[in-house]
């Protein structure tokens, strides 16, 4: 009984290693970040990007060391393969703080990381270091309905256009996370779908469609297509009692070694999804009235229809990177005065950076 409540303890300080890993990483990558950005300053914009996208490559692969490799996940990949050449949208639910690697899961197999851009919620852009970078890397910021500035959304998204950055550029309609625990949440998001008329959904929220529509709208030739990615978590170390269990966090996903992880993707070209702005939004809400039913269809049978294309990511992809970023720790940790200037510019960048992000965003 002491031995099994040593192990359950241990097994539950799995995320600790991750958390250090990447942690100790990011004041590194930001310092590289950050010169690359004053080495590019008088150079076409393609010079930082092209930079720019071979850091993030490197950080994220990183990242699904610990996702893939370390976690002992069963990565679960089905659907229509996305073309590594294309710009797409990708259109997600959004239950879990992990969803943000889920796309990243799918451009590692396509070599397209780099590529990766986010809509996120704005005050994500007060996290220490992640929050400035993100913006760097191009990543955009959103506020809610009243404190929306359209037009500085769409002066942002004409950026990818003007720069013709290659771009995979992912969005979570949904706002809030999905929680099958919260009843309050979607309660809220039921009654929100009762009085704009639309179908009351019970496995993921009624989507908020702005920056949505509007990034169709402005980047609808930019794109050569949209992908609706839908996400699930199972636990295959329970009985399968078709009921959908709530989705682990990024904590709750390294505990548990016989966590699965199903992505489905399903590919609709640009030139097939309507020009006006209500059908678009139509078209967003049909969207995840599918979603429902994928869902629904994963409650009753544990998988995604159709074949399964893609398992784990291979470990010398993303092994490189780990032995990269510990031999760069290690070099920096050696010497008494790197040290001191490394542990200084943590402290300041942790401070500074917020600040930043809330008078540069």
């Amino acid at each position: 009984m002491v031995l099994q409540s040593i192990i359950v303890s241990t097994r539950s300080l799995n995320w600790c290693v991750p958390a250090v890993g990447l942690l100790t990483a990011a004041p590194g990558y930001f310092i590289a970040f950050s010169t690359a950005k004053m080495l590019t300053c008088l150079l076409p914009q393609r010079f930082y990007d092209k930079l720019d996208s071979v850091m993030y490559d490197s950080y994220q692969k990183l990242a699904l060391f610990f996702f893939e490799s370390y976690s002992g996940a069963d990565i679960v990949i089905s659907g229509d393969k996305p073309d590594g050449k294309e710009n797409v949208l990708f259109i997600s639910n959004h239950q879990s703080t992990m969803d943000w690697v889920i796309v990243d899961m799918v451009a590692a197999r396509f070599g397209c990381i780099g590529r990766v851009r986010y809509i996120l919620k704005d005050e994500l852009k007060f996290i220490p270091l992640y929050g400035l970078y993100f913006r760097q890397h191009g990543c955009l910021y959103l506020k809610r309905q009243k404190q929306w500035n359209r037009e500085k959304f769409i002066r942002q998204l004409d950026s990818y256009k003007e720069t013709k950055i290659p771009l995979w550029l992912v969005v979570f309609p949904e706002g809030t996370r999905f929680n099958i625990t919260r009843k309050d949440v979607l309660e809220k998001s039921q009654n929100y779908a009762l009085d704009l008329g639309l179908p009351v959904l019970s496995q993921v929220l009624t989507p908020r469609t702005k920056a949505t529509e509007v990034s169709m709208e402005r980047l609808g030739e930019y794109f050569d297509a949209v992908y609706d990615i839908t996400i699930a978590y199972t636990d295959d170390a329970k009985t399968y009692q078709q009921v959908r269990e709530p989705a682990p966090s990024m904590g709750e996903f390294f505990n548990n070694p016989k966590r699965k992880l199903h992505i489905y993707l399903q590919r609709y070209a640009t030139k097939d999804i309507p020009k006006d702005e209500e059908s678009r939004k139509k078209w967003i809400y049909d969207l995840f009235c599918k979603k429902e039913r994928l869902l629904e269809d994963m409650v009753q049978n544990g998988r995604f229809p159709g074949p399964v294309w893609s398992g784990p990511f291979p470990i010398l992809y993303t092994l490189p990177h780990i032995i990269l970023s510990s031999a760069s720790l290690y070099f920096i940790l050696s010497n008494n005065n790197t040290r001191k200037s490394f542990f200084y510019f943590t402290i300041a960048s942790m401070f500074l950076t917020p600040v930043i992000s809330y008078f540069a965003i």
